[in-house]
C-alpha cells in the first residue's frame, strides 16, 4: 500500500520526488527485500537526472532477482543515460533472455546499437520490433534516426512523418524532422516542426527549447534565440547547453557583461570545456582591446 501511495506521488501531473522517496523508504524499513521499492526509487532518481543514484537502486533490485525484467530493462536505460553503452546492451540482454517477444526491449536496444553506429544490427532490431508490435511510435522514429545519421534526409522524414502519425504529440520525432527538414534547406517546414516539438513536450522541455534556439540562432534571429535558451536554463538550472548558447548569444548581441555571466555558469557545471574556456579567453582580449 505505501508503494502504491508513492507511486501516485511520481504519477501526478507535478512530480513529487521528495515524497515518494520517503514512502518508497518506509516500504523498505517494512520488507528490506521488496524489489519493487528499490527499482521505484530507481526511477525516482532516474527522472531527476541523477543517473549514478539510480543505478545503484536499480542494481539493488536486479541483486534481490535476477530474473526481475523491469529492473534489468530500467537498470539498462540508466547505462544508456550514463554513456555505458556495452553495459546497457548486456541488459538490454538480460531482460530480452527474459520476455523474448518484447517489442519494445528490441526498440531500446537497437537506441543503443545506433548509438555505436552499428547501424545494421540496430535495423535488424527494429524489424524484429516493428513485427512484434506494429504500432510503436519508438519504431519508426529510430529508423529514422539512423536515416538521418546516414545523411538519407528525404527517407528520415518519411520515418518521422509515420511517427508522429502514430503519435501526434511526439515532441522529439518533430524535433528530428525539424532536423532532417531544415538539412534539405526546407526551412519553413523546419520552423514548423521546431514550434511543433516545443509545445508538445511533456517532460523535459528544455531538451526542445535549446533545439529551437539553436534553429534560431543559425539563422540569426538571435532575440528569438536567446529567449529559448533562457527558457531552457530556467526549466533546468543545471542544463549547460542552454547557458554556453545564451552566452554566445548574448555576445552576439553586443551584451558582454551579460556574455560572461552567462558562461561562468556553463563552466561551473562543465568546467573543463575547452571550447568555453577559448571563448572566455577570446572574449577577454577583444575587451581588453
Amino acid at each position: 500500500a505505501i508503494y502504491n501511495k508513492a507511486w501516485t506521488y511520481m504519477r501526478a501531473k507535478k512530480r513529487d520526488y521528495n515524497e515518494a522517496r520517503i514512502l518508497l523508504q518506509q516500504a523498505l524499513a517494512l520488507n528490506p527485500e521488496y524489489k519493487e521499492a528499490y527499482y521505484a526509487l530507481g526511477m525516482v532518481y532516474g527522472y531527476q537526472n541523477k543517473y549514478q543514484v539510480a543505478h545503484g537502486y536499480l542494481s539493488k533490485a536486479v541483486e534481490i532477482d535476477p530474473m526481475f525484467p523491469t529492473g534489468w530493462k530500467w537498470r539498462a536505460i540508466v547505462s544508456d543515460e550514463m554513456g555505458h553503452y556495452s553495459e546497457a546492451l548486456a541488459e538490454f540482454s538480460r531482460a530480452i533472455a527474459l520476455i523474448p517477444a518484447s517489442g519494445d526491449l528490441y526498440v531500446r536496444r537497437a537506441r543503443v546499437y545506433k548509438k555505436q553506429k552499428n547501424y545494421g544490427t540496430a535495423l535488424q532490431d527494429l524489424l524484429l520490433a516493428k513485427d512484434l508490435d506494429s504500432g510503436n511510435y519508438r519504431v519508426p522514429y529510430y529508423t529514422a534516426q539512423i536515416y538521418a545519421e546516414l545523411k538519407q534526409y528525404e527517407n528520415a522524414i518519411d520515418e518521422y512523418t509515420v511517427a508522429v502519425g502514430l503519435r501526434s504529440k511526439y515532441s522529439e520525432a518533430h524535433l528530428g524532422r525539424a532536423e532532417a527538414k531544415e538539412a534539405i534547406g526546407d526551412l519553413r517546414g523546419a520552423r514548423t516542426d521546431y514550434d511543433l516539438a516545443v509545445s508538445s513536450a511533456r517532460s523535459q522541455p528544455e531538451r526542445s527549447l535549446l533545439k529551437r534556439g539553436q534553429y534560431f540562432y543559425r539563422h540569426k534571429d538571435y532575440d528569438l534565440a536567446l529567449a529559448d535558451f533562457q527558457n531552457a536554463r530556467n526549466a533546468n538550472q543545471r542544463f549547460h547547453e542552454a547557458w554556453l548558447g545564451e552566452a554566445k548569444t548574448e555576445w552576439t548581441l553586443g551584451k558582454p557583461s551579460e556574455a560572461k555571466l552567462a558562461l561562468n555558469e556553463y563552466l561551473k557545471l562543465q568546467p573543463q570545456s575547452v571550447e568555453a574556456l577559448q571563448l572566455k579567453t577570446l572574449w577577454k582580449n577583444s575587451m581588453d582591446n
